[in-house]
């Protein structure tokens, strides 16, 4: 092939060394190393579109492919997309990427193929530093030859693989692709590949030479590609992107003449249709199909005239609105001026009107913006004590040091810290004016000078009486525009969102009426429409039933909630039976019980799609930060709602959450409890249970187990309740129904937990265990019998008394959580090893003193918490735990890594911060996957050089390492390093060359190392001046 473009020889720029050919244009950066290259980006602001080329096949050296492929006509040395695209749309940000190539190769080289390739590109676009689709605006792909195979191989990529559909990096990608540009590219493959075959077997056969596999998917009768273009085809056709995605095709029209012997077009029409696209024909031959000699060349105007037709048709309002926030602009504004007048507002409205969505908008768009000195935002206050929230406050001001201290003391200190610094605060959801007090709102009232903010949320408008009235924003229902819009983007995102409303626009409106403006209530009769449609159901007739039910939402009680319960009803009797069950599972019980994981939900549902199902449906949220999950209010009222039935016939019930001596009596008195399925009792003392017996006994009515049974039982939630209460309800419990048992805030007698931990063992399908908070008068002991739980999927017994676990445990082989937190427990079972199934152990806080060896046999283990123990060594196999993922160490006694630890490939996060280590393992580069090295106050005096090889390190924490002396030579190497924590390193020198090798990292926040860079300048004068 010709080397005049790079589809033919690749020559490697003058940067690379040993080549002939010249640099690459100036202002190209390279992201990733030979991997992902910035060829342009807006001077100023987000990016309105990304575009991303991808090159052909190349001889041998593939390099350089990565401009030489876009160069003007005949010119090696211009980029079109940098002098061409670059001046037609200066906001675009334009990408270029590189991977191997070669159509020959030698020995190991280009054993690269499709696949490989397609894995490797995906994860390089989509991860950080490059982060396509992140900004939220449109993505094109442009493409010659192969590098439109391969563009499809990526998209396959991420809608294939489970791991990338659930992260909502690789969802956000796939979401904004809107482009394609072919160049060349020959989906039914080419003539071309047999000529190749041909030749490798000949002529380049005494060069000890090969076609590479990327060449291989040039032949024109390929499974492997006929494959691929069949997933393709599948998610191009998908409902989700059949309307979103546009084309553009250009082929060569003139034959190509190869040094190989080749004479003819290298890709046909036949083999460059993709589908009814038109084809653009070019007067030239395949090497310079995609080289336009100038601006009105017909292959640049193709390509700009798709872009045109994307930005014309994509609003950047329509992607603002993937957040699902509508007319918020106004709001943000009237909040600034707000703020501007009063150092303390207030958002008053009813539950789901969008204060938290609001307010949380406002926040993150002032910690970019970098305003204040410290941010603190206390979410969910009602459900806080108010010394936890002192607490969180304390927190984000200090970091540390409430324990130790008087609560006069701290508070003096949050006084003095917000009037002499510019704090924000924000206190989401408050319901008591005293949780206001307790934090200090009448101080900010005073403040002014110093800038301090605060922001409080709550529904209720008195408890906002210690603020101004022209400081209370009462947030009011969205206008028919608004709420048309967030129902619009719910209802018909990626189903064609123009072409559906339009059609169905008479409908919408009135279901957006009857919504009444209410986002939670839009957002979730959206997403059931457009899960109707989505599952192959999209039909007037449906929406027209919706319409029909909406009108009939009469008020249950005269209120505006009583409505919503209505509105939202359709969602939830569109479920299944099973789903339905769920849905009233957590809004009865289960979210009674504080932090639910989705773990935990997994095991007492046993249906992970379950749990994905009420996600999608909007009717659960998911938070990924510690992956628990939480319903709305008005959500967790409609299911209670659905359980009280007739209010008037409380008697029969299938599940129960009332606290206090109410809820007893509805479980005693229930008329329906053989179909009892969930109990949620709170802070219900023995007295309660005597006088309510005695009540029932004078009434003659039976209330004892033998006469009560609760066959049907399945959850049971107990929290700060007597002795004999617990007894009580366990006696009731059915031995083969239970799954769920959570005791937590009791303390009862050494006797009585003992005869009821040993009747544990008879609940054969028990899957979760969680007792915390929770002790006797003596020492809590479990009995051996917790072993015959042999369907235990979560033991959880953070906050508790107990000092030893029964060897009985490592019985249960299916355990996948074992949660042993803050307890005075100092050593593991031997035979710890034998839970081959668990993938959490947790023993923060706790007092181990040392691990098993068996430890290192959890082969399934991906997180290891050891934090604030008092472990000293790590068993010396801890390097088989090959799924390990996680290892906090934290504040332990550690004084050195074992040099197993090196073998952990999967690791992502390690965490040695206050331990007594003074060394790293040489090989510790071998971690390639780490992405977090936590090392901040030990006694480490250098880093292993090894260190700088591991490119996927993110952040890397040195603060207070008093005897660190110097960073590693090649510490610029870490290209994916943003955190670099250096405060408080008295001994570290940085001499010119290791200031040379950090100016070449991408950091976040670069001003503390430039700034430790001066001081180091600073005193390096002082001492040869002295």
């Amino acid at each position: 092939m010709s080397s005049r473009h790079g589809g033919g020889r690749a020559v490697r720029s003058g940067s690379r060394g040993g080549s002939s050919g010249s640099a690459p244009p100036e202002g190209i950066k390279e992201l990733i190393r030979d991997s992902v290259y910035l060829l342009s980006e807006p001077g100023h602001g987000a990016p309105n579109m990304e575009v991303v080329f991808i090159h052909g096949l190349t001889v041998e050296d593939y390099h350089d492919a990565y401009w030489r492929t876009w160069t003007v006509g005949n010119n090696d040395t211009e980029c079109w997309p940098i002098k061409f695209l670059k001046a037609d749309f200066p906001n675009a940000r334009i990408l270029a990427v590189c991977y191997d190539s070669s159509l020959f190769v030698a020995g190991a080289a280009g054993m690269s193929d499709l696949y490989a390739a397609g894995e490797t590109l995906v994860s390089a676009l989509v991860e950080k530093p490059v982060s396509v689709g992140l900004n939220n605006c449109p993505i094109v792909f442009v493409c010659h030859c192969l590098g439109g195979l391969l563009a499809k191989q990526i998209i396959v990529h991420v809608d294939d693989r489970k791991q990338h559909r659930n992260d909502p990096k690789y969802k956000n990608f796939l979401d904004n692709i809107r482009g394609f540009q072919f160049y060349s590219t020959p989906h039914q493959g080419s003539h071309l590949g047999s000529r190749l075959a041909g030749l490798a077997r000949s002529r380049l056969s005494s060069r000890k030479k090969a076609r590479s596999k990327m060449a291989k998917a040039l032949n024109v009768i390929n499974d492997d590609v006929g494959r691929l273009n069949g997933k393709f085809d599948a998610v191009k056709d998908s409902t989700e992107y059949r309307d979103k995605w546009f084309w553009s095709n250009v082929v060569e029209k003139n034959e190509t003449h190869l040094e190989c012997g080749f004479h003819g077009l290298v890709v046909t029409e036949t083999s460059a249709r993709l589908g009814p696209t038109p084809i653009t024909y070019v007067d030239t031959d395949y090497l310079g199909v995609c080289k336009p000699e100038s601006t009105t060349s017909r292959s640049y105007i193709s390509l700009k005239n798709l872009i045109q037709k994307i930005v014309e048709g994509i609003s950047q309002d329509a992607f603002k609105s993937r957040r699902g926030i509508f007319g918020i602009d106004d709001k943000l504004q009237k909040i600034s001026e707000m703020l501007a007048e009063h150092s303390v507002i207030g958002l008053w409205g009813m539950g789901g009107i969008g204060k938290t969505t609001l307010v949380r908008c406002w926040y993150d768009q002032e910690r970019e913006k970098r305003n204040y000195m410290k941010f603190c935002f206390l979410a969910n206050v009602r459900d806080c004590n108010i010394e936890d929230c002192q607490k969180d406050l304390y927190s984000c001001l200090f970091g540390s040091g409430w324990e130790g201290k008087s609560k006069d003391d701290r508070l003096m200190e949050i006084k003095k810290y917000i009037k002499s610094n510019k704090v924000l605060l924000v206190a989401d959801d408050v319901d008591d004016a005293k949780q206001l007090e307790a934090l200090q709102v009448e101080e900010l009232n005073e403040v002014g000078i110093s800038g301090s903010k605060m922001i409080v949320t709550s529904r209720e408008r008195d408890v906002l009486g210690i603020i101004s009235a022209e400081g209370i924003l009462e947030l009011q229902y969205l206008n028919d525009e608004h709420a048309l819009e967030i129902f619009s983007y719910k209802a018909f995102r990626g189903v064609g969102e123009n072409m559906q409303l339009a059609k169905f626009k008479d409908q919408a409106k009135v279901i957006v009426k009857a919504c009444g403006g209410l986002p939670l209530s839009l957002e979730v009769i959206g997403s059931y429409l457009r899960g109707t449609y989505l599952r192959g159901s999209f039909d007037i007739r449906i929406w027209e039933e919706v319409v029909v039910k909406l009108q009939r939402a009469v008020s249950l009680s005269g209120s505006a909630e009583d409505k919503l319960w209505a509105t939202l009803m359709i969602s939830y009797k569109k479920l299944d039976d099973e789903h339905k069950s769920m849905f009233l599972d957590f809004a009865s019980v289960i979210c009674e019980m504080g932090l639910v994981t989705r773990r935990t939900l997994e095991a007492i549902w046993d249906t992970p799609s379950g749990v994905r199902n009420l996600i999608d449906r909007s009717l659960i949220k998911w938070n990924d930060d510690n992956d628990s999950l939480t319903m709305h209010d008005q959500l967790r009222d409609l299911g209670r709602h659905v359980v009280r039935g007739n209010p008037d016939e409380p008697k029969n019930r299938s599940r129960i959450w009332e606290r206090g001596v109410k809820g007893l009596e509805i479980m005693m008195l229930n008329e329906g409890h053989q179909h009892l399925k969930g109990v949620s009792l709170h802070e219900v003392t023995n007295g309660d249970l005597k006088r309510i017996k005695k009540s029932l006994q004078s009434e003659g009515l039976l209330i004892g187990p033998s006469h009560l049974n609760f066959e049907k039982l399945r959850l049971l939630n107990l929290h700060a309740i007597g002795a004999e209460v617990l007894d009580y309800c366990v006696n009731l419990c059915s031995e083969e129904r239970l799954m769920c048992l959570h005791l937590s805030g009791s303390q009862i007698s050494h006797n009585v937990c003992k005869n009821i931990f040993k009747k544990l063992g008879s609940f054969r399908n028990l899957r979760v265990l969680q007792i915390r908070g929770f002790s006797s008068r003596d020492k809590l002991t479990l009995p051996n019998e917790i072993g015959e739980l042999t369907q235990l999927r979560m033991l959880l017994l953070a906050f508790t008394d107990l000092d030893k676990l029964p060897e009985s445990v490592c019985k249960l082989s299916l355990l996948e959580e074992l949660d042993l937190s803050s307890t005075p427990i100092t050593s593991l079972p031997d035979e710890i090893g034998e839970l081959n199934g668990l993938r959490k152990l947790l023993l923060q806080g706790s007092d181990l003193c040392e691990l098993p060896d068996s430890v290192c046999k959890l082969s399934l283990l991906e997180e290891l918490d050891l934090w604030r123990t008092w472990i000293k060594s790590l068993p010396d196999e801890i390097g088989e735990l090959n799924g390990l993922r996680k290892l906090l160490l934290q504040g332990s006694h550690l004084c050195a890594l074992p040099d197993s630890v090196c073998k952990l490939s999967l690791l992502e996060e390690l965490d040695l911060r206050r331990t007594w280590i003074k060394s790293l393992p040489d090989e510790i580069g071998e971690l390639n996957g780490l992405r977090k090295l936590l090392l901040g106050r030990t006694q480490l005096c250098e880093l292993p050089e090894s260190v700088c090889k591991l490119s996927l390190l993110e952040e890397l924490d040195l603060t207070g390492c008093i005897n660190l002396q110097r960073l590693p030579k090649k510490i610029g190497d870490l290209q994916q390093l943003r955190r670099l924590h250096l405060s408080s390193c008295l001994s570290l020198e940085i001499p010119d060359d290791t200031q040379d090798e950090l100016s070449r990292l991408r950091l976040f926040d670069v001003r503390p190392l430039k700034l430790l860079m001066v001081l180091y300048r600073f005193v390096s004068k002082m001492r040869r001046a002295s």
